[in-house]
Order: C-alpha cells, then sequence, then structure tokens
C-alpha cells in the first residue's frame, strides 16, 4: 500500500496517458494530482507540494527539462524525486533529464511492475 500522504504528481499533456497512471496509482492506494503542462505542475507544486513528480518530456508552455530545472530551484521542492516518463527516441534524452536534476528516466510504453517498483523505491 501506499507510504505517503502526499500526492504523487502526474505531469503529461496527454489526457490517456494522465488517466492510465492515475489508475494503476491509485489501485496502489497513492494520491494522485494531475498537471496538463510545466506551468501547472510548478503552480500545483508550490501548493500542493508533491511526493513524487512524474515528468513528461515533451509539453506545451514548460517542457519536461525546462520544468525539472525550475522545480529545484524552489527550494521546498529542491528534494522531490523526479522521475521522467518519455517515449522520446532522443539518444540523450535521459542524459540531459538527469542533467536537468531528474532522479530517473523510463521509457514509454512502461513495464508496469518495473515502474511501479521504481515508484516506491522513492517514496
Amino acid at each position: 500500500m501506499a507510504t505517503s500522504s502526499k500526492p504523487i504528481l502526474v505531469v503529461d499533456d496527454e489526457r490517456d496517458n494522465r488517466a492510465l497512471l492515475r489508475r494503476l496509482l491509485e489501485i496502489s492506494g497513492f494520491q494522485v494530482v494531475e498537471a496538463r503542462d510545466g506551468v501547472e505542475a510548478l503552480e500545483i507544486a508550490e501548493t500542493t507540494p508533491p511526493a513524487l513528480v512524474l515528468l513528461d518530456l515533451f509539453m506545451p508552455r514548460l517542457d519536461g527539462w525546462q520544468t525539472a530545472n525550475r522545480l529545484r530551484a524552489i527550494p521546498a521542492l529542491a528534494q522531490v524525486p523526479i522521475m521522467v516518463l518519455s517515449a522520446s527516441g532522443l539518444r540523450d534524452g535521459a542524459a540531459r533529464a538527469l542533467a536537468a536534476g531528474c532522479n530517473d528516466y523510463v521509457s514509454k510504453p512502461i513495464e508496469i511492475n518495473d515502474f511501479m517498483r521504481r515508484v516506491r523505491s522513492y517514496l
């Protein structure tokens, strides 16, 4: 069951991706809040600090790399784990995400058991 009273923040511009992650996480007992892009994610994170951020890289207004950098610049959120979930075929996508302050990088489509093990490891 869930180990944190703080929610997991799911940041993805694709509604279906957010819905799938929400269902998967809530079945496992986690609270979930959603953001459609980086701007919304920053607003939510400052008012409802998350236990973990699940972050897509390619989004409108503010992409995942910029979002991670800005989250890391906010003292109250600087230590919140950030896990990138991306279907990016970029060879340097994972390296760029880690350089931006992310803790982990998971390629889409996700393998559910591995994904949940990683989520639990951060909480």
